[in-house]
């Protein structure tokens, strides 16, 4: 049976003939692990690499581990680094809005605490795992789901606290959960040629591209 539905997309009435043609040159291929479909989500910037699945849908998927496109491509697009300040009043304020039995001192300092991450950028940097919010722990895409992609828009992030100011800085690298393919990075390794074959086998590896009739 391949009358497949798919809930939240929109489908356009008109589209020009690239579009026809680059779909037609791969429609009924899919992906397979072990003969069975494989899950393929992506999202848009990796921080420098893609994270495990684990960390994320609390499963482990043979296919979706850590990966690093050669060069950091994702680098490079405009949104990889945001840093946004915040009042310790306006940090406060959010977060008691969204569980109001977060236990937040009088020390500020204290209030967010990265416990554990997987140093996707460098030894002190990565997607989190843990962090210690008003006394509450949780992983960092939890806390991510939390406060909203305004806030942060990945669950690869630093959070520091300066008295002087009263004020917080969060900084993010990348952008979406950071499973499974990068399409900024996707894009990039497309204008350098690769084939699509290629990019799928980079980001979803040990995965088969398999021709319709044999799913």
């Amino acid at each position: 049976d391949t009358d497949f539905t798919i809930d939240g997309v929109e489908i356009s009435d008109t589209y020009n003939d690239e579009v026809k043609s680059a779909v037609d040159s791969v429609f009924g291929q899919y992906l397979t692990y072990k003969d069975e479909i494989a899950l393929t989500p992506y999202f848009l910037i990796a921080a420098r690499k893609t994270t495990d699945a684990q960390n994320v849908f609390s499963q482990s998927y043979p296919y979706l581990k850590i990966v690093e496109a050669d060069g950091n491509p994702d680098s490079l697009h405009k949104d990889y680094k945001i840093e946004k300040t915040y009042s310790a009043g306006e940090v406060k304020g959010l977060l008691l809005e969204k569980n109001s039995k977060f236990a937040l001192t009088d020390e500020p300092s204290i209030w967010i605490i990265i416990n554990e991450q997987d140093a996707s950028i460098s030894s002190s940097i990565g997607y989190v795992t843990k962090v210690t919010v008003g006394g509450i722990e949780m992983t960092g895409i939890e806390l991510r789901e939390l406060l909203g992609t305004e806030v942060l828009a990945s669950h690869c992030f630093t959070v520091s606290y300066d008295g002087a100011t009263a004020e917080f800085t969060v900084t993010t690298y990348g952008s979406g959960y950071g499973v499974g393919m990068s399409q900024t990075g996707a894009n990039s390794m497309a204008a350098d040629g690769v084939s699509y074959k290629k990019i799928l086998s980079t980001y979803y590896k040990g995965t088969t591209l398999t021709e319709e009739e044999k799913v």
